[in-house]
């Protein structure tokens, strides 16, 4: 059986902190291991912070959900908003060999995004984004 968890938040950095005790909530009625917690709060801390900082030009008002979802052998969370539309997935992989000096700032948070979750996707459709983040509970634990 599927069960999901929403969770909405203006598109203020403020609310962010609010995340980790969702994840948190959801991962314990569901009963998911506790690698889950952390690795769910850090891409959405992530993919949240980007909706905001980039998706939203000057300051513009909107809101950002957060969808939770518990199906059998699989996790998801999925990332909506009606902001500038943008396809993380698009950008290149950085450059995680060179010395960090030499590294170009951006994109490392997408690239973590990547290695933690088993599949992400990203959709744009009606002028809604929205970035799905699957993790596969099949033979992890």
């Amino acid at each position: 059986m599927t069960k999901t968890t929403k969770i909405k938040l203006n598109n203020d950095i403020k609310e962010i902190p609010e995340i980790y005790d969702q994840v948190v909530k959801f991962c314990v009625e569901h009963d998911l291991p506790k690698y889950l917690w952390h690795d769910m709060s850090l891409v959405l801390d992530e993919a949240v912070a980007n909706a905001i900082r980039y998706g939203f030009a000057n300051g513009k008002e909107g809101r950002i959900q957060i969808d939770l979802v518990n199906s059998e052998g699989e996790t998801s969370v999925r990332v909506i908003d009606r902001g500038i539309k943008f396809d993380p997935l698009k950008l290149p992989d950085p450059d995680t060999d060179s010395r960090i000096e030499k590294r170009k700032v951006g994109g490392l948070g997408i690239f973590l995004m990547k290695k933690l979750a088993d599949r992400v996707s990203y959709s744009y459709k009606y002028g809604t984004n929205v970035l799905t983040i699957k993790f596969d509970m099949k033979n992890k634990e």
